[in-house]
């Protein structure tokens, strides 16, 4: 029984992180084992470290090696940057082995080989390697040739673009001001629909909807500027908004240092926002800017009319408009990742 008990949590047993408190595990292994009579510690070791201290051991140590010495070869470092002439691209490679190593080099952008070279490193040394990759390659992999035992580190890959490429239906009769913002935005496409003739766009990543409202929200991002009153966003009127603008806990990471302050707003709804909806800032108890998720939409709402806004010709409106498309998106992955980092995804349920 203790014998499958034991094989049962050696099974279980999960490598995390890179180092080893061997002297440690020693010292615990001795507490719980002092008090059984011909109790004895085995270590099971790859040999890669040193033996322990053994001096102050009180118990009968047998050390157990498995397998043999294997040379490692390793991307140490792979990084990219997009430039004028293309993406230039930086990688270190190591060898941590006590032979010369020589073997190719390929790399690949977005799946398709562009370049093959061969490389040699002397032993337990590293070297430094340099490219400029032309055209708009948004992913970069190296593929180093280790023949080791470790054939993981073997490969990386990199994104060019940390920030992902937006594709945005503006649905609206006019608006200059906010079409111009949105096109000076780098990695955006704009389409701009007739409310009259919207239909929804399972490719569109935001939505923007100016003094209109859906019948249903679409997947993806929506932003709704100057709603009027609908099912989706009750309201029961209008008033002159104050020139004071709150900002809620809620609103403080996306708008703290966006100046929202002393300017004209003119007529805003009287929203009754549903549960989903938390107010960002706030015009007296009316909420100007709001957010919230619905089913599978991200949903933001400017309270607010655009047309001869003072708004549009500060520096508060690109901000504001950049921040708001960005935040309605998924988060970009980032660049790259050393092994064992953890990795937070928010998948689209």
């Amino acid at each position: 029984a203790g014998r499958s008990r034991l094989l049962t949590a050696l099974a279980g047993v999960r490598v995390e992180g890179t180092g080893s408190d061997v002297g440690g595990a020693l010292t615990i292994a001795e507490t719980l084992l002092l008090d059984q009579p011909g109790a004895r510690v085995v270590w099971l070791t790859d040999g890669a470290l040193p033996p322990p201290n053994t001096m102050d051991l009180r118990l009968p140590l047998q050390i157990e090696v498995l397998g043999t010495s294997q040379p490692n070869r390793a991307v140490v470092t792979l990084a990219a940057h997009r430039g004028s002439a293309g993406v230039y691209l930086y990688a270190r490679l190591a060898n941590y082995g006590t032979q010369s190593f020589r073997g190719p080099v390929r790399l690949l952008a977005d799946d398709q080989l562009t370049q093959t070279e061969t490389v040699s490193i002397q032993p337990n040394a590293a070297i430094e390697l340099t490219w400029t990759l032309p055209g708009p390659a948004q992913q970069i992999q190296l593929e180093f040739a280790g023949n080791d035992g470790l054939p993981l580190d073997d490969t990386a890959t990199v994104n060019v673009d940390s920030q992902r490429p937006a594709r945005v239906t503006l649905v609206a009769q006019t608006a200059s001001a906010l079409v111009r913002v949105l096109q000076a935005m780098p990695d955006v496409t704009l389409t701009v629909v007739d409310p009259a003739t919207y239909t929804p766009d399972p490719t569109t990543n935001v939505t923007i909807f100016i003094n209109t409202v859906p019948t249903q929200w679409p997947g993806g991002g929506v932003l709704v500027i100057n709603p009027p009153g609908s099912v989706l966003l009750p309201n029961t009127g209008t008033r002159l908004a104050e020139p004071v603008v709150t900002l809620t806990p809620a609103g403080e990471s996306l708008l703290r240092d966006v100046n929202l302050s002393g300017i004209a707003w003119g007529q805003i709804g009287v929203l009754e926002l549903p549960d989903w909806l938390t107010p960002l800032a706030l015009s007296g108890d009316t909420p100007l800017l709001a957010r919230g998720r619905f089913e599978r939409s991200e949903i933001a709402v400017w309270n607010f009319d655009l047309n001869n806004s003072p708004l549009v010709g500060r520096l508060a409106f690109p901000l504001l408009v950049v921040r708001t498309v960005r935040d309605l998106m998924p988060p970009p992955l980032p660049p790259s990742l050393t092994l064992g980092t953890p990795l937070t995804y928010k998948a689209d349920l």
